[in-house]
Order: structure tokens, then sequence, then C-alpha cells
């Protein structure tokens, strides 16, 4: 269990800063798309009003956790996109202490998103009733985080990878090879395996994956009877 704590609206200062870092990958984008039905969000991840939510996101997630923290509530937000959201690299969220209003309890942040080289990717202004006393909250750590650290130390598993012929089918055999949490065996065109996916064939070796490359010919026999034939072909390779 993670602990979190906060700080009061009295120990707040003017010029407080938190801060946070994310990336992006274009499955983030599309599952926000879907959950809140933004279609032209699906079409073009990178613009649309969906950004905006995923900007106001980060920065009230900022202010739920570190400043002030557990005991927050935010009141308004305003948000205002300046470039599109980087995919598949870093984006840098801040909040910063505008001005703090006794009567009201009440903190103004300014919050900021910025890309990988500093350029502004949106900014924002927040209204958040700041907790008036200290408060302490158990978080449970994310149930994929205990079965990593479980797996640690294990034999990888001997994992089939078919069809890898897009960026997307090869990202989580590549990070759960680099995790050795898999040896995978990639079953697929040559030719067409790696094409824009930035991975190039001489970087399998060095995860121990191995290739099992498909002809370019049209099959003869439908892919029930193929199955056959594919495990007679893994049965050769794993057998000395």
């Amino acid at each position: 269990m993670l602990s979190i704590g906060n700080k009061t609206f009295d120990e707040i200062k003017v010029g407080d800063i938190a801060s946070t870092q994310r990336t992006l990958q274009a499955g983030d984008v599309r599952a926000w798309a879907t959950a809140f039905g933004d279609v032209g969000l699906l079409a073009q991840p990178d613009h649309g009003a969906g950004t905006a939510g995923i900007v106001s996101v980060l920065l009230t997630s900022l202010v739920g956790t570190t400043l002030p923290g557990p005991g927050s509530s935010v009141r308004s937000t305003a948000v205002q996109l300046r470039a599109p959201l980087p995919i598949n690299n870093v984006l840098t969220a801040k909040i910063a202490v505008r001005e703090k209003r006794a009567d009201e309890k009440l903190v103004v942040f300014d919050g900021e998103c910025t890309d990988a080289a500093g350029l502004v990717v949106a900014t924002a202004a927040l209204e958040v009733l700041a907790p008036l006393t200290r408060v302490k909250r158990e978080v449970p750590e994310h149930k994929l985080e205990g079965l990593l650290d479980r797996c640690r130390g294990l034999e990888p598993m001997l994992t089939g990878v078919v069809h890898p012929c897009s960026a997307d089918a090869l990202a989580g055999a590549v990070e759960a090879a680099e995790a050795k949490l898999i040896v995978p065996v990639l079953f697929g065109r040559s030719s067409r395996r790696c094409g824009g996916s930035g991975i190039s064939n001489s970087r399998w070796p060095r995860l121990g994956a191995r290739i099992i490359a498909g002809s370019r010919k049209k099959p003869r026999h439908p892919p029930t009877t193929m199955l056959p034939r594919i495990g007679q072909r893994v049965r050769q390779w794993l057998l000395p």
C-alpha cells in the first residue's frame, strides 16, 4: 500500500509547485475517446475537445494526489490548448499556486503541459478548495505491479506473437521481452513484420526472440488445417 498526505490551506504558499510526467500512447487516447464517445478524437488522436479533457485529468490528478493532495475539491478548471498532444513522447504536467483566498479557503493554480522539447501544449487555470486539516490515505498499488514483482526472477515464458506487422502489435511483445517476462516467437511475413514499427530485425536476437517467417503466397490450406503444421515448426525449433 502507498501512503499519500496533503498540505492544508495554511501550509500552502504562493509559488508552490507540483509536477508529473506521463508518456501518452495512441492506445491511451483511443481508450479515452471510446469511453466518452469522442468520435472526432478517434479519427484525430491529437486534436479536439477530448485532448482538453486529458489535460484536465492530468492536472486535477496532481491536485488530488500531491498539491494540496487528499481532501482537496476542484471547483473549476479552464483549459486552453496551444499545440497537439505528443503521442509516444513525454508530457510534463505542472501546477503552481498563483493566489490564495482566505475567506473561501480557495487556492488558484496555474497549470501547464509541455512536451519533451519544452513546447507548451496547454495552459490552464484551476480553482481548488484546499483541505483545512491533515489527511493521510492508503492507496492500493496496481494489481499488475504485484504480479510483475512476483514474476521477476522466473524463467521467461515462450510466447507466440502472430502476424506482428504493426507497431501496436509489437510494442507489448517488446516491453515484455525487455522485462524478461517472455521469449517471443514471431509468426509473420518477414518483409512486412517490422514495417512502419521502428523496430529493426537486428533487435530481436538481443531480446532472445525467434522469427518464423511465413510465405507471401496465399495458403493452400484453410487456417484450421495449418495449425498442426505451425505447431510442428515450433517443435522443430524447440527440440535439439
